[in-house]
């Protein structure tokens, strides 16, 4: 039988569950299972159906008690701040699925399976887990998403000011995970130099060094594409995508900010500039002001194949406040004429290596931008080679070989 790899992601489809997919095909000769909510509830559908109907009773009251803690504790926050609980009969389910001498890889653990839980299934069954974070909830007490930066800080880790009546609670969260970390022996492997430095600054993660630095691999992109007739040197074309595109977190904002710069008048030149802005993910409530300098197209999500031909010869503009990755950032580097990117996940390396990136932090060096840019026609073709290419499918799994048996 071949060696097989557990990757623990609790949902299929953010952007966790869909990088998980993405390790399973390059990892195509060892047999790997994703365990997620998803593959839970399907094994779940295998016990009796009284069994079924208690467990779904008790997860909803517990998930209902969890948002009840969640809007006392986070009363404001915009980020998705819960507490983590974890799904109904895990312990049996984790028992079935993950045997000794595997490797386990956790990406996230969120809503899904608490780190008492994922301790005691490593001990039982002699597992050194590789923690590879790719959410703020490895890093943090309780949040899923990091909270902005002026707030009461416990243990050097930000939270809102209220915080500070529940500091030992915190606290004590803090010293738990680095107990049950300890206690399993864990490996820990970053995506980039930017979550390293979270990691190192954890408290959760004291004294427990980081192994190696591991970027998001991503598909080969096609060799070309041909570029769209209808396009011109007036038609320019941008890229935005998020799973949820009005999502705050993602850079909603800044987006609406930067619509709101492209339509003011000394963009409106003689030669009349479009601005072809095209969006990828969930549109819901999506309500930007619609002009005659803006032309809208919305899609939803992509395979790689179309990702690359959306993402080609435009500009990528990745706004998010606060992301691990994000994977699309990989992406748009191969592929995209030049990227507009806070400074988050593997941005700054990417500037650094020679990559078409500018880094902005507020709507002001967004102005700069597009005055540069746009006006004076800058930008420049990517020609860096993606063989070798920190991102490629070849490179990323011959670093993760070192870690695998």
């Amino acid at each position: 039988m071949n060696q097989r790899i557990i990757i623990l992601s609790p949902r299929e489809d953010d952007g966790v569950g869909l990088y998980a997919k993405r390790l399973k095909i390059i990892f195509s000769n060892y047999e790997v299972l994703i365990l997620s909510k998803s593959h839970f509830n399907r094994w779940l559908k295998g016990k009796s159906c009284f069994k079924r109907l208690i467990i779904n009773c008790s997860h909803f009251f517990l998930k209902g008690a969890r948002h009840l803690m969640s809007k006392i504790l986070f009363p404001k926050s915009k980020y998705g701040n819960t507490l983590t609980i974890s799904m109904p009969l895990i312990d049996d389910y984790l028992d079935n699925f993950i045997y000794k001498k595997d490797n386990l890889l956790v990406l996230s653990l969120f809503g899904f399976i608490t780190e008492k839980q994922l301790t005691n299934i490593c001990i039982k069954k002699n597992i050194n887990p590789i923690y590879y974070p790719l959410d703020m909830e490895f890093l943090s007490a309780c949040f899923n998403f990091k909270y902005k930066k002026t707030g009461y800080k416990i243990d050097g880790i930000s939270y809102p000011s209220y915080m500070f009546f529940f500091r030992k609670f915190i606290k004590h969260i803090h010293n738990q995970k680095l107990i049950n970390r300890k206690k399993m022996g864990i490996r820990v492997v970053s995506p980039s130099n930017y979550v390293q430095t979270l990691i190192k600054n954890s408290p959760c993660f004291k004294e427990i060094k980081v192994s190696s630095i591991i970027y998001l691999a991503i598909p080969e992109p096609p060799l070309r594409f041909e570029k769209d007739i209808n396009e011109s040197k007036n038609n320019i074309k941008l890229t935005y995508a998020a799973l949820n595109l009005k999502d705050c977190r993602k850079g909603y904002e800044l987006l609406s900010k930067m619509v709101k710069i492209l339509n003011k008048e000394y963009f409106m030149n003689e030669e009349r500039t479009i601005f072809n802005l095209h969006l990828i993910g969930n549109a819901k409530g999506f309500n930007l002001k619609r002009s005659k300098s803006i032309a809208f197209h919305f899609y939803d999500f992509l395979n790689s194949s179309d990702l690359y031909k959306v993402l080609f010869d435009s500009i990528y503009l990745s706004l998010s406040k606060d992301d691990f990755g994000p994977t699309l950032l990989s992406f748009a580097a191969v592929s995209a004429k030049y990227i507009l990117a806070t400074d988050t996940g593997v941005a700054q390396e990417l500037k650094e290596q020679g990559y078409p990136i500018f880094i902005v932090k507020n709507e002001n060096d967004i102005k700069k931008f597009l005055l540069k840019n746009f006006q004076n026609n800058l930008f420049l073709n990517n020609s860096i080679e993606f063989k070798n290419s920190v991102f490629s499918e070849k490179v990323v799994k011959n670093q993760w070989s070192k870690f695998l048996h």
